[in-house]
C-alpha cells in the first residue's frame, strides 16, 4: 500500500465549459477535499470554471496545498480570508476576477509565498496604504497587480526591499506617478522583468543601471521625454545580453536610437520621434538616421516595430533566411527606396505595414509565397504599375487585410490576385486602415475582419471574384476610373470619385447606347 502521506497531486478542473447554474460543479463537494487534503505539495487549478460565489469552507482544510489557481472566474470581494489558512501555499493567482477594495494585510502573511497574481480586477487604493508585511515577504519572486485601479503616488523604494523578487507587473493601473529617488542607489539583484506599462513615468528609472541581468522590460504608454540615456546602451552592449523584450512604444522619446542585442526578440519603440544616431555600432559600421541593416539578420526577432517616427533612408535590405519575423511595422516615417525582395525570406511573416513612407517600387508580387501572410498596408506611398499575381497557386493564401490606397497604381483591378484571398483565419495585432474617409486603428482586438482598399488610378469594371469573398467586411474602391455596372447593395456615397459610375443606386442613370 502506497504511502499517500507523502504524495504529491496535481488535481485540474479548469476551463470546464459549465453555465453559471452549474458552475459550482467545478469543486464544490467536501468528499473530494477529504479524499485528497492530507497529500503534501498539491497543486489546485480551478481556472475558468465561473465559480461566482462564496469558496467552500473545506477548500480551506487542505493544509498541504501549495499552488491555488482561481484565475479566470467570477469571483467578487472580499478577497476570502480563509487563504490565510493554507500555510504552505507558494503560489497563488487569483487573475481576471471581478474583486475589489483595497488588498488586505492577511495576502501578506502567506510565509511561503512565491507567487502572487492578482492582476485583472478592480482592486483599489495606493501602494503607500499596503501593509508593510507585503516587504517582509523575503522569498516572493512574482508580484503581478497590473490591470486594476491602485492609485497614488507610487515610491518605488519600498519594493527595493524585495531582495529575491524576479519579476514585477504594475502596468495599466491608475497611479499619478511613480517616484523614482535619484538620491537612493536601489537594488534588486534577481529582477530580470519589469512592467511599467501606463504607470505615469516621466523619466527612465536609474535604478535598472544597477541591475546585473534583465530580460524584459516594458516602459510604453508613458511620459518619458528627451533621449534614450547612454547607460540603458551601455547595459544592452555589457549586460543584459541575454534579454528578449524591450517596449518604449508610446512615449514622447526623440533623438538617438538604440540597436538591441542580437537576440532581441520583441523590439518595440513605435509612437516616438526617434532619429538621429544610432547609438551602438552595428556590423562594424556607424549608421546615421536611418533603419540598421543588421536589424533584418536578427535570428529571433519576432517584432520590429518601429513606426510613427522621424527615420529616413531605405529599409533593411538584408533580411536573412531561417529569420523569426512575424511582425514588420515601419509605418508613418519618412523611409525612401525599394522594398527589399529579401523579406520573401520572412517565411513567418504575418504582418508587413509600411503605410504613409515615401517608398517607390512596383507591387512586391514575390511576397505571394509567403503562406502565414495576413496583413500587407503600402498605404500612401509612391507605389506604381499594374498590380499583378503569378508564379503560385495558391498566392497570399492568408491575406485578410489589403491597403494599397493613395498610390500610383494603375492599369485593371487585380483579379489575378483577389480571387485567392481566402484566408480565413483569426487576426490579432493593430494596423491603422482607411474607410471612407475615416482612419480606424484597429488594435489588438481578436476579430475576423478582411478589407481591402484598391484606392488608385485604376480603371475597368470591377472583377466578379469579389463578390465570391465571403468574409470580406470593408471594401475601398474610391478615387478610381472604374466603369460598368456597380454593387446594388450599397449607398450612394459609397461610390465617390468614380465619376464614370452610373446606374442604381446612384442617381446618374446610365446610357444603354454610349459605351
Amino acid at each position: 500500500m502506497c504511502d499517500t502521506m507523502s504524495a504529491a497531486v496535481i488535481l485540474k478542473v479548469n476551463s470546464i465549459p459549465t453555465a453559471p447554474s452549474s458552475a459550482h460543479n467545478c469543486f464544490y463537494g467536501s468528499s473530494i477535499y477529504s479524499a485528497i487534503g492530507d497529500f503534501v505539495n498539491l497543486t489546485l487549478f480551478l481556472a475558468g470554471c465561473n465559480l461566482d460565489g462564496l469558496l467552500p469552507s473545506s477548500l480551506f482544510t487542505l493544509t498541504q496545498l501549495s499552488v491555488l489557481d482561481l484565475s479566470g472566474n467570477k469571483l467578487v470581494a472580499p478577497i476570502p480570508s480563509e487563504i490565510n489558512k493554507l500555510p504552505k501555499l507558494s503560489a497563488l493567482d487569483l487573475s481576471h476576477n471581478m474583486l475589489n477594495g483595497t488588498i488586505p494585510p492577511w495576502c501578506f502573511s502567506l510565509p511561503s509565498l512565491l507567487v502572487f497574481d492578482l492582476s485583472g480586477n478592480q482592486l483599489i487604493g495606493s501602494i503607500g496604504d499596503f501593509p508593510n508585511s507585503i516587504f517582509e515577504l523575503q522569498n516572493l519572486t512574482d508580484l503581478i497587480l497590473s490591470s486594476n485601479y491602485l492609485s497614488g503616488q507610487m515610491d518605488f523604494l519600498q519594493f527595493s526591499k524585495l531582495k529575491n523578487l524576479l519579476s514585477l507587473h504594475l502596468s495599466h493601473n491608475s497611479f499619478v506617478s511613480i517616484n523614482f529617488d535619484d538620491s537612493v542607489d536601489y537594488f534588486l539583484p534577481n529582477l530580470n522583468s519589469l512592467f511599467l506599462s501606463s504607470c505615469n513615468i516621466n523619466s527612465f528609472p536609474k535604478f535598472l543601471a544597477r541591475v546585473p541581468d534583465l530580460l524584459q522590460l516594458d516602459l510604453s504608454h508613458n511620459h518619458i521625454r528627451g533621449s534614450i540615456p547612454k547607460w540603458f546602451c551601455e547595459k544592452l552592449l555589457h549586460s543584459w545580453e541575454n534579454i528578449y523584450s524591450i517596449d518604449h512604444s508610446f512615449n514622447k522619446l526623440e533623438g538617438d536610437l538604440l540597436i538591441p542585442p542580437s537576440g532581441i526578440q520583441y523590439f518595440l519603440v513605435s509612437n516616438n520621434k526617434l532619429t538621429g544616431t544610432f547609438l551602438q555600432q552595428c556590423a562594424m559600421q556607424n549608421l546615421t538616421g536611418q533603419i540598421p541593416q543588421c536589424l533584418g539578420t536578427f535570428p529571433s526577432l519576432y517584432v520590429l516595430d518601429l513606426q510613427v517616427n522621424n527615420l529616413h533612408g531605405n529599409m533593411p535590405w538584408n533580411f536573412s533566411k531561417g529569420n523569426s519575423f512575424e511582425t514588420i511595422k515601419l509605418n508613418e516615417n519618412r523611409l525612401v527606396g525599394q522594398l527589399p525582395q529579401s523579406l520573401a525570406n520572412c517565411t513567418k511573416l504575418e504582418v508587413l505595414d509600411l503605410g504613409n513612407n515615401n517608398i517607390e517600387d512596383t507591387f512586391p508580387h514575390w511576397l505571394e509565397t509567403l503562406q502565414e501572410f495576413q496583413v500587407l498596408s503600402l498605404r500612401s506611398n509612391k507605389f506604381h504599375g499594374v498590380i499583378t499575381c503569378f508564379g503560385t497557386k495558391h498566392s497570399f493564401p492568408m491575406l485578410r487585410i489589403l491597403d494599397v490606397s493613395d498610390n500610383n497604381f494603375s492599369g485593371p483591378l487585380p483579379a489575378s490576385c483577389i480571387k485567392n484571398f481566402q484566408g480565413m483565419s483569426l487576426y490579432n495585432d493593430s494596423v491603422v486602415v482607411v474607410m471612407k474617409g475615416q482612419f480606424m486603428d484597429l488594435e489588438r482586438i481578436l476579430f475576423a475582419f478582411t478589407t481591402i482598399d484598391l484606392s488608385n488610378m485604376f480603371e475597368g469594371e470591377i472583377p466578379k471574384v469579389i463578390g465570391e469573398l465571403h468574409s470580406l467586411k470593408g471594401l475601398n474602391l474610391s478615387h478610381n476610373s472604374i466603369t460598368g455596372r456597380q454593387f446594388n447593395t450599397l449607398g450612394n456615397d459609397s461610390y465617390a470619385g468614380n465619376p464614370m459610375l452610373c446606374g442604381f443606386p446612384l442617381s446618374k442613370s446610365c446610357n444603354e447606347d454610349e459605351e
